[in-house]
C-alpha cells in the first residue's frame, strides 16, 4: 500500500506542459515501480503456484502488471487515445479491501438493486409526466439562460432531472415568474397559436413545489432508505432462506442419521459439495484449518459451528449471531432428536498443530532408532565397521609389537 501511495504522489506532480527533464525523471520513477510490482508478482507465483489466480486481487495485480509493461512500449498511443498507463498501478489500491471490510457493503448494495430498480421506474414515470406537462405549459416563456428549459421533451427531461436533488430550481422558476413589463403578453410565437411569453407564477410555484417534494423528498429519500436499510441489516439477514435451505439439504447427505454432527474427515468434501456463496472449493484444507472450528469428542464438528464460520467467512463477522443460531435450531433441531452435548475438546487448528508435532516426534524417533541400530550393528560386527571407517574406530587400543604398531579393537571384544 505504501508503494501504491507513492505512485499516486508521482501522478499528482504531473502537469500538462511539464519539462522534458521532469518527464524523464517521472518515467524512470514509473519504471522503478513496475520493477517492484513485477518482483512481488514473481515471488507470489513462486510461493503460491497455480493457487495465485484463485484470488481476484491477485488477478487484478496480474492485469495491472501486464498493462504497465505493455504500456511502456506503446505509451504514446495509450496516452493519446485511451488513458495514461501510469494510472493503472493505482488500481492496486483495491487491496485496501483486505484491511477495510468493503465487500459486505458492496454485497449489501447489490442486494438492494432490485428495489432500486423499482424506484428508478417510479422516478422515470414522475419525470415523464412532469416533462409533458411542463413542455405544453411553459415552452414559450422567455428564458434568458437558454440552457435547459421546456422547449422540447428532451430538454424538459434534462431540466427536471437536474432539479431532482433540489439544485438549480430557482434559475428555472425565475422565467416562469415573469410578468409585464419583463415579458410581452402579446408576442406572436412562430409555428404556434400560443400568444405571449409571460409566465404563470401561481401555476409555476405549484408545479415546481410538487415536483421537488415528490422527487427530492420522496424518490431520492427512498433510494437512501433502501440502501441504508440493506447496509444496516443484521449479518444473519445476509444468509437468505434459500442458502440456508441449500446448506440443510447438503448437510443431510453427510449426516444421514440426523445427529447434527459430521466427522472431521468429511468436512473438506462437504465444503466442496455446497453451492452458492457458502461453497469452499477444493483445495480447501488450509482455509478450513484457519477457521479454527471446534471439535467435539470423536473428531466430530457441529452444524452450527460450520454454518456460523462459513457465514462469517462470506459476509463478515461484525454482529451478534443469536438470530442466526435461532434460525439454525429451527431447521436442524427437532423435538424427536435429543439435545446433543456440546462440549468441544479442541479445534481444527489445534488438531493440525498436534498432527504436525506428532510428525516431528515420529521423525526424530525414527532417526534415533536408526542410529541405535547402527551402533548395535557396529558392536556385533566390528570388522564390518572397520571396512566402512577410514581410520581406527573410537576407543581402539594400539599395541606395540617390536617395531610394528598393530591397532585392534578394545579388549573384551
Amino acid at each position: 500500500v505504501v508503494v501504491i501511495c507513492l505512485k499516486m504522489l508521482t501522478l499528482m506532480v504531473e502537469t500538462d506542459e511539464q519539462s522534458d527533464e521532469k518527464d524523464l525523471i517521472l518515467h524512470y520513477i514509473n519504471f522503478v515501480f513496475i520493477i517492484i510490482f513485477l518482483v512481488e508478482f514473481l515471488l507470489k507465483i513462486i510461493a503460491l503456484g497455480r493457487h495465485y489466480f484463485s484470488d481476484y486481487l491477485n488477478i487484478l495485480d496480474f492485469v495491472v502488471i501486464i498493462v504497465s509493461i505493455v504500456g511502456m512500449f506503446i505509451y504514446d498511443f495509450l496516452q493519446k487515445y485511451l488513458i495514461s498507463p501510469s494510472f493503472f498501478p493505482v488500481l492496486r489500491l483495491a487491496r485496501i479491501s483486505r484491511i477495510i471490510p468493503v465487500i459486505p457493503w458492496l454485497v449489501a448494495f447489490v442486494l438492494s438493486l432490485p428495489a432500486l430498480f423499482n424506484i428508478c421506474l417510479l422516478l422515470f414515470l414522475l419525470l415523464f409526466t412532469y416533462s409533458i406537462f411542463g413542455m405544453f405549459t411553459f415552452a414559450y416563456m422567455s428564458n434568458e439562460y437558454k440552457l435547459y428549459f421546456f422547449e422540447s421533451f428532451g430538454s424538459s427531461m434534462m431540466c427536471l432531472f437536474t432539479m431532482t436533488i433540489a439544485t438549480g430550481w430557482d434559475s428555472v422558476l425565475r422565467p416562469i415568474l415573469n410578468t409585464p413589463p419583463d415579458c410581452d403578453p402579446y408576442m406572436q410565437n412562430p409555428g404556434s397559436t400560443v400568444i405571449g411569453n409571460c409566465g404563470s407564477p401561481t401555476l409555476g410555484i405549484i408545479f415546481f413545489s410538487s415536483y421537488i417534494m415528490l422527487s427530492a423528498l420522496l424518490v431520492v429519500h427512498m433510494y437512501i432508505a433502501v440502501v441504508l436499510e440493506t447496509f444496516n441489516m443484521d449479518d444473519t439477514e445476509n444468509l437468505s432462506d434459500n442458502e440456508l435451505q441449500m446448506f440443510y439439504k447438503t448437510w443431510r447427505m453427510f449426516d444421514t442419521d440426523g445427529s447434527q454432527v459430521i466427522q472431521y474427515s468429511q468436512l473438506s468434501d462437504f465444503c466442496d459439495t455446497l453451492q452458492g456463496p457458502l461453497r469452499i472449493p477444493k483445495p480447501n484444507t488450509i482455509k478450513l484449518i484457519h477457521m479454527d472450528l471446534p471439535l467435539l469428542p470423536g473428531d466430530k464438528i457441529h452444524c452450527t459451528d460450520i454454518l456460523l464460520a462459513f457465514t462469517a467467512e462470506v459476509f463478515g463477522d461484525s454482529g451478534p449471531r443469536d438470530a442466526l443460531k435461532a434460525r439454525i435450531e429451527e431447521k436442524f433441531m427437532t423435538n424427536k432428536l435429543p439435545k446433543l452435548s456440546y462440549e468441544p475438546i479442541g479445534s481444527t487448528l489445534q488438531r493440525k498443530q498436534e498432527e504436525v508435532a506428532a510428525m516431528v516426534i515420529q521423525r526424530a524417533y525414527r532417526k534415533h532408532v536408526l542410529q541405535d541400530r547402527a551402533v548395535e550393528a557396529t558392536a556385533a560386527d566390528p570388522v564390518w565397521f572397520l571396512q566402512l571407517s577410514p581410520g581406527p574406530p573410537p576407543g581402539a587400543e594400539s599395541v606395540q609389537c617390536g617395531s610394528t604398531s598393530v591397532s585392534g579393537p578394545p579388549s573384551g571384544h
